[in-house]
C-alpha cells in the first residue's frame, strides 16, 4: 500500500504549481517560527527533484549563526549520521545525486543542543505521521534523538490519515505554505 502512495504522491509533487512561490512561504514560515529561532542546532536536509527547496534554509541557518548539519547515510543498517557544515562548499555529490556532507571536511555531531530537525518526506497527514520514501532513516533517528521535528510539506499534499507502523514516528508540527499543523 505505501509503495502505491509513493508514486501517487511523488507524481501529484512533481505536479504542484507555483513550486518556487510556495518553496519561498514554506521557508518564511519556518524561519519565523519560534522553536526555529530559539534552536541552537539546525539539522535540514540537502533538497533534490521536486522537494521543497532547502538551499534559502541552509543559507539562513548558516547567515545566523546556527550550528548546521545534514545527513548522510552511511549504509549502516539503515543508520544516518548528522554532520556539521560550516558552508555549502563543504557538501558534495552524494548517492542519487543528492548533495550531502563531505565527510573529510565535515565533523560528525556527536550530541545536539536545542535542536530542530527538518524531516522530508512525500506528505505528511494531520497527526504528524509521513510518507517517505522507505528507508526508516529519519524513524530511526527520530526515535533515538531527543530534538524538535518539523516537517515541510505543500499543502496539497497534507493527507487526513496516512498508515503507519507501530516503529513509524510522527513529527512535533508539519509547515506548509499555508498554515502550521501542531497535532
Amino acid at each position: 500500500m505505501k509503495s502505491a502512495l509513493r508514486k501517487e504522491y511523488k507524481l501529484r509533487r512533481s505536479a504542484v504549481e507555483n513550486k518556487a512561490q510556495k518553496d519561498f512561504l514554506i521557508a518564511k514560515k519556518l524561519l519565523d517560527f519560534p522553536q526555529f529561532k530559539s534552536a541552537c542546532d539546525i539539522l535540514c536536509y540537502s533538497s533534490f527533484g521536486s522537494e521543497i527547496d532547502t538551499a534559502r534554509i541552509i543559507g539562513e541557518s548558516l547567515a545566523l549563526g546556527k550550528r548546521l548539519f545534514l545527513p548522510k547515510c552511511l549504509g549502516e543498517n539503515g543508520r544516518m549520521r548528522f554532520f556539521r557544515i560550516a558552508s555549502p562548499d563543504d557538501l558534495m555529490e552524494g548517492a542519487y545525486g543528492i548533495a550531502e556532507p563531505d565527510i573529510h571536511k565535515c565533523s560528525a555531531a556527536a550530541g545536539f543542543e536545542n535542536a530542530l530537525c527538518i524531516v522530508p518526506a512525500l506528505s505528511f497527514d494531520r497527526s504528524g505521521f509521513r510518507l517517505g520514501y522507505g528507508g526508516g532513516y529519519y524513524d530511526r533517528f527520530l526515535a533515538e534523538n531527543d530534538v524538535i521535528s518539523v516537517g515541510l510539506c505543500y499543502n496539497e499534499l497534507i493527507s487526513n490519515a496516512l498508515p503507519h507502523e507501530s516503529f513509524d514516528k510522527s513529527v512535533d508540527f508539519v509547515i506548509t505554505e499555508t498554515e502550521i499543523i501542531a497535532p
